[in-house]
């Protein structure tokens, strides 16, 4: 299966914030763009002053994650994925077949830390059939690494720019190289709002009580 894999870079980029600004800072499960307004705190109510005009016109869902980091720690599973496909296979995988469609606009601060990967181009994998005892995202994870770099072009996150991409282009998160606070935000929109998307029909205008870290191994603590 080919997917093409693009992001699109804004002009704008999310201003420098202190580490006590970024620990005090809401966050936010599955919000709608009114709800993250109210709930929010400055942090994400830049982030949605910086968003495109079309994208306000759309209804969105909102989440938003702080961090604390220090050297080897990811702030999300490692590996190569796409956000937001649904899992309707029978096995519930991922399901390329589905025809909801989903487009993310996502920031960062304090983004050098651990900068997400895109990997960009026309990327042509294998995809388990359904049944199969591999997993989707495990495949291809594996499909990708040993992909010729010359194929792609990797693209990183870091310098805090609004960053837009699709459900087909993949992208990971990478351990962090110094010690601090980052924030994550993630704007979302669907290609339609009907009562079988669950996620965009049914957001819940939650505040997120916990996050946590990934290690690449047990011993890789303090």
């Amino acid at each position: 299966m080919i997917f093409h894999s693009a992001v699109k870079f804004l002009g704008c980029s999310m201003p420098p914030y202190s580490d006590e600004d970024i620990t005090v800072e809401p966050m936010l499960f599955n919000c709608d763009y009114s709800a993250a307004r109210r709930k929010g705190g400055p942090i994400t109510n830049k982030f949605l002053d910086l968003l495109p005009d079309s994208w306000k016109e759309t209804p969105l869902v909102v989440d938003t994650r702080v961090h604390m980091l220090m050297p080897g720690w990811y702030p999300a599973i490692p590996g190569w994925h796409l956000d937001d496909v649904p899992r309707t296979r029978g096995d519930h995988q991922p399901n390329f077949d589905d025809p909801l469609r989903s487009e993310h606009c996502v920031a960062l601060v304090n983004g050098w830390l651990a900068p997400t990967e895109f990997a960009c181009g026309n990327l042509d994998f294998s995809i388990p059939e359904k049944g199969s005892h591999i997993k989707v995202y495990e495949s291809v994870n594996e499909q990708l690494n040993k992909l010729d770099k010359t194929k792609y072009n990797l693209v990183s996150a870091r310098n805090d720019k609004l960053v837009i991409f699709n459900d087909r282009c993949w992208h990971r998160a990478v351990p962090a190289t110094g010690r601090g606070w980052r924030w994550f935000g993630r704007v979302s929109r669907y290609s339609r709002y009907d009562e079988q998307c669950e996620r965009p029909n049914k957001r819940t205008n939650a505040l997120r009580k916990q996050t946590q870290i990934y290690l690449p191994a047990v011993e890789a603590g303090w």
